[in-house]
């Protein structure tokens, strides 16, 4: 597999959060009496609702092999920013117009099990996805939450529980066991009911994912040309 190829592959491989953890961000508001509905149902409203909104941050973490790190702030035009945090490193991301920037450090291409000379060499640059690169699909869809949200449960088997406060929020839990995985989804009781969290536990890749800043602007600003590798153009061996 050339440098290249390497590169593209491990970008991906941070998508695959198994579950996730989020909250805050969000001001009291007058009760929508979600949780009087069954579970199902609930799941349902909060799902439309999450897609509905303008913006959103998402901030957690989560096992896949190694122990990954989110924190993207994203609109519903799909630009985003933030961090991915894999290993040891960290990789700052830029999305904006289909195209994605990633800039990572050397223990993040280490943990990517990338090969020393090309983790040095390629350590906090700036790499160019455009949307005509294949492999750039994983970061496109790690900045749409809408394929975050395929990690929520849904259909029958579902479990509501008590109203409870996370963060200083009113939320409802709503669970599924399969085995012994065990999603939950809080769904808040005020306001819009956006999901809160997302956690899974007792699978091989357990994740913690809070969903946060509602609505909040997004402001992006993509690095200057000058300081990029466009990786369609790249022929590193």
């Amino acid at each position: 597999m050339t440098a290249r190829r390497r590169t593209l592959a491990l970008i991906t491989c941070a998508v695959m959060l198994g579950g996730i953890s989020f909250a805050e961000g969000m001001t009291m508001q007058d009760p929508n009496n979600v949780e009087d509905l069954p579970a199902a149902e609930i799941i349902e409203r909060a799902l439309d609702a999450t897609r509905g909104a303008d913006s959103l941050r998402i901030k957690g973490e989560g096992t896949s092999g190694v122990q990954l790190r989110l924190d993207l702030a994203m609109n519903a035009q799909g630009d985003c920013t933030g961090t991915i945090g894999l290993g040891g490193g960290t990789a700052n991301v830029i999305r904006a117009d289909d195209v994605s920037y990633l800039k990572a450090d050397e223990d993040y291409w280490k943990a990517a099990d990338v090969d020393s000379e090309t983790a040095t060499q390629y350590a906090d640059q700036w790499l160019k996805l455009s949307a005509e690169i294949e492999e750039a699909e994983g970061l496109a869809e790690l900045c749409n939450w809408d394929s975050l949200l395929g990690y929520v449960p849904s259909g029958s088997g579902m479990t509501k529980g008590k109203v409870h406060r996370i963060n200083g929020m009113s939320a409802v839990p709503v669970t599924k066991k399969d085995g012994a995985v065990t999603v939950k989804v809080e769904v808040a009781t005020e306001g819009e009911p956006y999901i809160l969290q997302l956690t899974e536990t007792g699978s091989d890749e357990p994740g913690d994912l809070a969903f946060k800043d509602y609505n909040k602007p997004v402001n992006v600003k993509v690095p200057d040309a000058e300081d990029v590798i466009d990786l369609e153009t790249w022929t590193g061996q």
